[in-house]
């Protein structure tokens, strides 16, 4: 049974870790490995249950693929019927309401003329949105977009998070009204009136009481996490402590042990509740009925069901008097969860709570009665320092080095302080409010205390991962030995080549008077990164959006991390739009810059006018806006973009903003003629890129930094047009991810989104 259960994992789980279904291959490798175990026999039976796995893993993926919107849904609006399923609140950066976001399944709709919607899961945005709830049934007018993210190195899968929800699209609404308020959806975390009268008597208790750390209790005691500020978040990430203060398995385990002791306990003073049972079997029981109402009542995810099924498994375990391993029941455990929910293998939470759970199992195996508690701690933080740094940066694409010293002295806070103080102020209001705010008010003050640690530490843990392969796949192998062998001294030499080779700077491979651009697909938006041999520019910084989403932060800084060394001698901000400027204080934070140009006021920013020149390993840089007169003139704003050019003794870029046909004019005796690559004025726009101006430049390649779908049209169907016909071939970073171009090769640009492909990518378009 054990051989079976292993190899239906591996076939699952090998669906997560393959990048390329070559499906004929596949289903040619299933067939022969079912004829090798028919003739073969037992032998045979892993090679068996793997296959299993991969046909039950294949087929979830297909049907969840399959359901995807098509590209024709974008620009219609939509009319549909939909049952909502956990609505969260968006906030703006102040921590403003201004709409909700939640998931929609679509129970009738309206001829489209382009697709069936019925049955489709979405993922939709409402601002400006009336009170929704769970379970509840409203007629939308909707517009809807396939499942498209970002591509970039080193960013965020967005594509394959929506693969790994089981849904068909994204969008938002236009307008709606209530049908009805009937049934709560079963797969929504409020399952029963008792359970949402409860919710709502917690959530008014707490806001009541004004906390200071009202959204951490929150998103302990009910599982909803909307009340975390952005700030709060980019704490818990940068120090490694997400895990402490959401719902995780963590908290799932310190429940379930708490009801194990109290149920224990209270057996122990009835002494007619031995008569039946042992007091050990009342303290599992107990311990798994509370580990089960508290996963059902605050809705948790998978981290939190997989610690759920190893406790239950534990306590029948414990109730039929055997001595079980731990690993069987951290199989089981998986098992399950991939029999329920295949698809968990593209969510980096799956990934990133079993390979914890394992390197604990495996590290601790025949070693916890050998040390105390204090020191069995301090190894485990260790461990997982080790376990869980691969992982980490291969998903996340930054480390928290001081996460073991913050988990450390934060988890015992949280363990045995404010978890404990929050469940006593839940049991206690639902008996009597007054006395239960003192549970609360205890549980407040030390979440007070642990986030002053967490912000001592956030000064000093975070790191960005250049290295991401082969160097990380080394690393997870290094690190699986060091825990296998158990030999300390090769742990510290494990350690330090790990360490190592994220230190070791990121070679750019340019050589002297050759340099390298990449536009990064930051939607409707630029950020444009230019490299040669030993310097680094970056020409705006991304989009910043009123919800609090930084694209400097999520993008533009992971993607100069993946690409080269973590430094910026310039920064560039052409002008004060927030598409252009916004990511500029996140990019600012994560590495040193040399000089910044703008053309609007900025902290230490120098004057970005016409004239200035520098040249760096031998590729000369030039700005040629804007000028005196157009800056003390009336024309500002987009007008004032900066315009940079970027030649060696071959090749030249140009680079610009948001200027207008009236700016291209002024810029026509001045600009050189006969480009390479230029990048289309603003994103494209029709009131850009004149047929003059065009015609001037007579740029080989056309980059156009746009968005796909972007409710503007751009680019302009005229404006690619105009480029075309000069015999220039236009790429727009929407449609093709990050685009890259080098000087020594300048015949060839590099789609990322085509390099990078995946079989749960969408097709770069034509």
């Amino acid at each position: 049974m054990r051989t079976w259960l292993v190899g239906f994992c591996c076939g699952v789980c090998l669906l997560g870790l393959v990048q390329q279904l070559p499906m004929l291959l596949s289903e040619l490798a299933i067939a022969a490995a079912f004829v090798a175990c028919l003739t073969f026999g037992c032998r045979l039976w892993f090679i068996a249950s793997l296959c299993v796995g991969l046909i039950w893993g294949a087929l979830h993926n297909d049907h969840v693929l399959s359901q995807r919107l098509p590209g024709c849904v974008a620009g219609r609006t939509l009319v549909v019927d939909v049952l909502v399923s956990d609505p969260v609140p968006l906030l703006t950066d102040t921590g403003v309401k201004v709409g909700l976001r939640f998931l929609a399944t679509v129970t009738s709709a309206a001829d489209n003329g382009c697709v069936a919607l019925l049955g489709r899961r979405l993922r939709l945005s409402w601002h400006g949105s009336p009170a929704m709830l769970s379970g509840q049934t409203w007629h939308l007018s909707i517009r809807a977009k396939p499942p498209w993210g970002f591509q970039n190195p080193g960013g965020f899968d967005y594509e394959r998070w929506l693969l790994g929800q089981r849904l068909a699209g994204t969008g938002y609404v236009k307008a709606g009204h209530l049908l009805d308020s009937g049934a709560t959806d079963a797969n929504s975390s409020d399952t029963s009136d008792d359970a949402k009268s409860v919710r709502a008597l917690l959530d008014s208790r707490l806001a009541e009481m004004e906390l200071e750390n009202v959204g951490v209790l929150r998103a302990l005691t009910m599982g909803d996490a909307s009340g975390l500020s952005s700030q709060d978040w980019d704490l818990l990430r940068v120090t490694g402590t997400v895990h402490l203060m959401v719902i995780s398995g963590l908290h799932v385990g310190l429940v379930g042990a708490l009801g194990f002791f109290c149920g224990r306990w209270l057996a122990r003073l009835v002494p007619w509740m031995l008569l039946w049972t042992p007091a050990t079997w009342w303290g599992a029981l107990s311990g798994s009925i509370v580990s089960a109402v508290y996963v059902v009542f605050t809705g948790s995810g998978l981290p939190a069901i997989r610690a759920l099924i190893m406790v239950v498994a534990g306590a029948v375990a414990i109730g039929l008097g055997r001595r079980t391993q731990l690993s069987s029941v951290f199989l089981v455990a998986l098992t399950v969860i991939l029999l329920w929910e295949p698809l968990a293998v593209h969510q980096q939470g799956f990934w990133l709570s079993f390979i914890a759970v394992a390197a604990l199992l495996r590290f601790f195996t025949h070693r916890y009665d050998r040390h105390g508690w204090l020191v069995t701690f301090g190894l485990a933080q260790w461990c997982l320092l080790i376990g869980l740094t691969p992982a980490v940066a291969l998903s996340l694409g930054q480390v928290a080095w001081a996460g073991t010293l913050a988990n450390l002295l934060v988890l015992p806070i949280v363990s045995f302080c404010v978890i404990p103080a929050a469940l006593c102020g839940v049991l206690l209001t639902l008996i009597s409010p007054d006395v239960g705010q003192w549970g609360f008010l205890i549980a407040d003050w030390f979440i007070g205390r642990a986030t002053s640690l967490l912000t001592w530490f956030s000064g000093y843990s975070l790191d960005h991962v250049g290295h991401t392969d082969p160097w990380l796949v080394i690393c997870v192998g290094l690190c699986a030995w060091t825990l296998l062998s158990g030999c300390p001294w090769r742990q510290f030499i494990t350690l330090a080549l790990l360490w190592s080779c994220w230190a070791w700077p990121v070679a750019t491979g340019i050589d002297h008077g050759e340099f390298r651009l990449m536009a990064l697909d930051v939607g409707q938006g630029s950020a444009i990164v230019v490299d040669t041999k030993e310097h680094r520019l970056l020409f705006d910084a991304g989009p910043r959006y009123s919800s609090g989403f930084d694209l400097g932060r999520a993008v533009v800084v992971p993607s100069l991390a993946a690409t080269g060394p973590e430094r910026l001698d310039v920064l560039v901000v052409s002008h004060g739009d927030l598409d252009h400027s916004g990511g500029v204080n996140a990019v600012v934070d994560a590495y040193p810059v040399g000089r910044i140009y703008s053309s609007v006021t900025l902290p230490g920013a120098r004057d970005c006018s016409a004239g200035t020149k520098w040249t760096w390993d031998g590729v000369d840089f030039e700005i040629y806006h804007p000028s005196v007169q157009f800056l003390e003139g009336e024309l500002r704003d987009n007008d004032a973009s900066c315009v940079l050019g970027v030649s060696n003794a071959r090749h030249t870029v140009l680079l610009m903003g948001d200027i207008s046909s009236a700016v291209e004019r002024y810029l026509s005796r001045r600009l050189p003629v006969d480009v390479t690559l230029s990048f289309a004025p603003h994103h494209g726009s029709r009131s850009s890129s004149s047929l003059a101006f065009v015609r001037l430049l007579n740029p080989v390649h056309v980059f156009i930094s746009a968005g796909r779908f972007n409710r503007y049209g751009h680019p302009h169907p005229d404006v690619v047009r105009r480029y075309q016909e000069t015999g220039a071939l236009v790429y727009v970073t929407g449609d093709s991810g990050a685009l890259s171009w080098e000087s020594d090769s300048p015949e060839r640009v590099v789609s990322w989104r085509k390099k990078n492909e995946r079989y749960w990518t969408l097709p770069q378009p034509e």
